[in-house]
């Protein structure tokens, strides 16, 4: 039953794309003949289907759950009706039997719940696709939170990945203007991100990490990890009381320095792309819990993104661009990292018109309007549309400030984004370069200038015997060296005819004083031969100046 549903909701989504033109007629392109039982050409229709993908994703368990809200920020592959549905996507599911959570405890510590908890709820406090929360309490009366991953989800996915593997590669093969979409690269993004919430080592790895990372920052709070009583399935941390940020009334936000925490997020998250390149890509308000004294809880921290430093460099320039309006120069630097897709035309001035429009659209916005992320998202439209592609770690980027528009429009929606960015770009540089000059760094560089130096006698020498030898080559690309060659001759050959023709000149007025029988027009005849063939020399050699040389 659940392969036929499977092939329903392949089906579904290949039709959205085919029907609205984000990967426009990839299905005709493949061969492919599908066919709907509900039909597209009413806006209620629309929104039906929207609502039908959604429940078929939902139905589907954790695999397809986790690909809908992926694709709820990705607005480049689907319409508006179905990312809004999309948003609402939460795997809220029935939590497991405690018996299971006994069972997969016992496997990981060889003991029970009883045995390593001095107190174990075994009623959960929340419960979601890939794993379930149940409060507890350590021996020395800490009390903490012990996330259990539900047995078999590993298996599912695995099954899921593959099929999704084989689908998106058939596409991708058969189709070019799927494959202008780099969904591949999509899938890829989808499968680190999964694996990651997959591996409680790695997400409390992240935690320690983060937590190191965003000290300086009072009002965000960290869940501390217990590693003694962590493993691959089983996560223990500190428990945090409050209520995430979707489920505050509307009274209770009037009552909370919004302002002052939004700035703390915000920074602490610029700091953490720009700064730290090691950010938590995940920010929906569902992971964000308020508490008291206006503190905010970032917890679920088993998606994270890496970048490198000149991809963190060349991001903070793009962004930064944004923020200034300056699109020209956005384009400029979002070319540095856009690689060329293979089998599709690039149009570099299309796309570097299509990004400067786009930023400066994004710029002649009101306040309330200014959204970074979306920007982000519209650039890879335009790259797919010109043959170009961007770096998946872009889309988590992009993600993660659409997640943080949200939270600024429930703490301070008269937050601005950009202010913050330019107040910010100054510190940020400051910080990313002290970042990056770290001991291992400066070993680094210092074992490659002693490389340099041991080499440099060796390398002096052989460029001096070329010299010697005649065997040395300069070549200039930037400039015709026949053209330039030709003009230092014409240069020397203008040179030297002036001069001799200087000489003549000289050599005819010191004749004039030699008294001689060769007389023409009452003067020494070869000092008159002298004048007249420097003349006419001058006035042949100014001509050709004149009239010939550019």
């Amino acid at each position: 039953m659940r392969s036929i549903e499977k092939l329903k909701m392949y089906s579904d989504l290949m039709t959205i794309f085919t029907k609205y033109g984000t990967t426009a007629s990839f299905l005709e392109e493949a061969g492919l003949k599908l066919t709907r039982s509900h039909s597209f050409k009413e806006e209620k229709g629309i929104e039906e289907d929207a609502k039908n993908f959604a429940k078929d994703l939902e139905a589907l368990g954790p695999t397809f759950i986790k690909l809908g809200q992926l694709l709820s920020t990705r607005s480049e592959f689907l319409p508006t009706e179905y990312i809004e549905e999309l948003k609402n996507l939460r795997d809220s599911v029935s939590p497991i039997e405690y018996s299971e959570v006994e069972k997969i405890i016992h496997e990981e510590f060889g003991m029970s719940p009883k045995d390593i908890y001095k107190k174990f709820e075994p009623i959960p406090i929340a419960a979601a696709s890939l794993g379930q929360v149940h409060r507890a309490t350590l021996m020395d009366g800490t009390e903490v939170v012990v996330k259990v991953q539900k047995p078999g989800i590993v298996e599912i996915i695995t099954e899921d990945m593959s099929s999704l593997s084989k689908i998106i590669g058939f596409l991708d093969k058969h189709s070019i203007s799927f494959h202008r979409f780099n969904v591949e690269g999509l899938l890829e993004e989808f499968k680190k991100n999964i694996a990651g919430e997959l591996n409680y080592l790695e997400e409390a790895h992240n935690l320690k990490k983060m937590k190191e990372n965003l000290l300086e920052f009072e009002s965000l709070i960290i869940p501390q990890v217990y590693e003694s009583y962590t493993r691959a399935r089983v996560l223990t941390m500190d428990y945090l009381e409050g209520k995430n940020l979707e489920h505050l009334s509307n009274v209770a936000i009037t009552e909370i320095d919004g302002p002052k925490i939004l700035t703390q997020v915000f920074k602490a998250y610029l700091k953490q792309i720009f700064v730290d390149g090691y950010f938590h890509s995940d920010p929906h308000m569902g992971n964000l819990l308020y508490m008291k004294k206006d503190q905010l809880g970032i917890f679920d921290l088993g998606m994270v993104t890496r970048l490198s430093p000149r991809l963190k460099e060349i991001l903070l320039q793009i962004v930064i661009n944004i923020s200034e309006g300056r699109g020209e120069e956005a384009a400029e630097v979002a070319l540095k990292i856009a690689g060329e897709l293979n089998r599709v035309e690039q149009n570099l001035d299309s796309f570097k018109e299509e990004i400067a429009s786009v930023v400066k659209n994004e710029y002649d916005k009101s306040i309330k309007q200014m959204q970074a992320g979306y920007v982000l998202i519209e650039f890879s439209k335009i790259a797919a549309r010109n043959g170009y592609t961007f770096p998946q770690e872009m889309s988590s980027i992009a993600r993660t400030l659409i997640y943080l528009d949200e939270v600024a429009n429930v703490l301070d929606p008269e937050f601005n984004p950009h202010d913050a960015i330019r107040d910010q770009a100054l510190s940020i540089m400051r910080k990313s370069q002290t970042s990056t000059s770290s001991i291992s760094d400066l070993l680094y560089d210092a074992i490659e200038f002693k490389n340099l130096i041991e080499s440099f006698p060796k390398k002096a020498n052989t460029i001096l015997d070329d010299i010697i030898n005649r065997k040395l080559e300069l070549k200039i690309n930037a400039i015709d060296e026949d053209k330039l060659i030709m003009g230092f001759q014409k240069v020397a050959n203008r040179i030297t005819s002036g001069l001799i023709l200087a000489a003549m000149i000289i050599g005819a007025a010191m004749l004039m004083r030699i008294e001689t029988s060769f007389i023409i027009w009452g003067y020494p005849g070869l000092a008159i031969i002298f004048f007249l063939v420097a003349m006419i020399g001058s006035i042949l050699l100014l001509l050709n100046i004149l009239f010939r040389d550019k």
